[in-house]
Parts: structure tokens; sequence; C-alpha cells
């Protein structure tokens, strides 16, 4: 009877060894699920945060409550954001793209305004120096004038200015006497109207400038705002 009894304790005991086993097999897949989902939790954690980064709060409400009705489908949800991110990044590059144009152009206003007051400068210095050479040569014609009229006229052209415009007409006047040569007083008008031009000519290229100077300006802060965005 004990050897029986002995037995039957055996059987069960190899029985409820047997189902421990399966139990702790079953443990241990239920383990590693729980692992793998754990894994799968921190991976979408990330990427969540990463697309969070990326698009404001208000922007991830309005996707989960558009997607399937609210639902919660994060499938769905990371896909809009996805899409969402694509679209910014196009912007993004869009207004990089713009910004380098801009400051290829700002850079190319900046040669030509360079330029145009490199000779603006050597126009300067060249009216300068026929300015000198005008204002010599009249001295040089109002000295003949004086030396073929006679101290007449000398003290008649007493204060004259070469530097001054004076009207040249044909009548008389106290600085040009009616039986002056005629070709004397074709030069001296011919002079005058040279420096004339090249004083027209100067502004003109002054005002260039000025209108190139707030093209660059604009050209910078449409730049910077850029560059705030």
């Amino acid at each position: 009877m004990a050897e029986l009894d002995a037995k039957n304790d055996g059987t069960l005991a190899d029985a409820l060894q047997e189902e421990r086993d399966v139990y702790e097999d079953r443990i241990a897949g239920l383990q590693e699920q729980v692992q793998t989902l754990t894994d799968e939790n921190g991976l979408l954690k990330q990427e969540n945060t990463a697309l969070r980064a990326g698009v404001s709060p208000e922007k991830v409400a309005a996707a989960v409550a558009n997607v399937d009705g609210g639902s919660g489908n994060w499938a769905e949800v990371n896909a809009h954001l996805r899409e969402m991110i694509q679209a910014r990044d196009e912007k993004i590059n869009t207004i990089n793209d713009e910004r380098v144009r801009l400051a290829m152009l700002l850079s190319q206003e900046k040669r030509t305004c360079f330029q145009l007051a490199h000779k603006m400068q050597a126009v300067s210095l060249q009216y300068m120096v026929e300015r000198k050479g005008l204002v010599k040569r009249l001295d040089e014609l109002a000295a003949e004038l004086a030396a073929a009229k006679g101290t007449d006229y000398l003290s008649a052209v007493g204060n004259f200015s070469p530097a001054t415009d004076g009207t040249v007409d044909g009548g008389a006047s106290p600085r040009f006497p009616a039986d002056e040569t005629p070709a004397a007083r074709e030069m001296i008008a011919a002079l005058r109207q040279e420096r004339i031009e090249l004083i027209v000519y100067q502004s003109k290229a002054e005002k260039a400038i000025r209108l190139l100077a707030a093209e660059k300006r604009a050209l910078e802060e449409k730049l910077e705002k850029l560059n705030k965005k």
C-alpha cells in the first residue's frame, strides 16, 4: 500500500512538474512579448518626440482629431504628421533657395554700386581736371581779349569770374563788348556748355547711385526678414 501511495505521489509530482514547465514556458513567451512591446513602445515614443519637436502641439491635436474621427489610429496620425513635416521642410527649402537668390542678387548689386562709385570718382576727378583746364583757358582768352582791346576793355571786365555761368549772347554787355571777336565768344560758349554737360552727367550718376543704394537697403531688409523666419 505504501508503495502504491509512493508511486501515485511520484506520478502526481511528475504531472505537476510538467504542468509547471508548460506555465513557465508560457510565462517566458509572455515576457518576451512584453519586452518586444516595450521596445516597440520606446521606438514609438522616440518617433513621436521627434515628430512633436517639428510640429506645434496645436497641429498635433488637430491631426489626431481629424484622422479617423479621433479614434487613436496612431499609424495614420504618424503618417499624417510626416506629410505635414515634409510640407514644412519643402517650405523651408523654398525659403532657403529664395534667401540664396537674394544674397546673390544683393552681392551683385553691391558690386554694381562699387563699380558705379569707382566710375563716379573717376568722373569727378576728370571733371575737376577739365574744369581747371576750362578756367585756365577762360583766363587765357580773357587775357588775350584784354590785350587786344586795351586798357579800356581790361577795366570793363575787371570783375569777370570765369567759374560763373554767365549767359553768352550776341548783344553787348559789361563782360563781352559788342565788338569782341565771334570766334572767342563761340569758344567760351562751347567750353561753358561742356562744363554744364559734365555737371548734368555728375548729377545723373549721383542719382543712379542713390537709387542703387535704396535698392540695396531694401534687399538687405528683405533678407533679414527671411533670416528671422
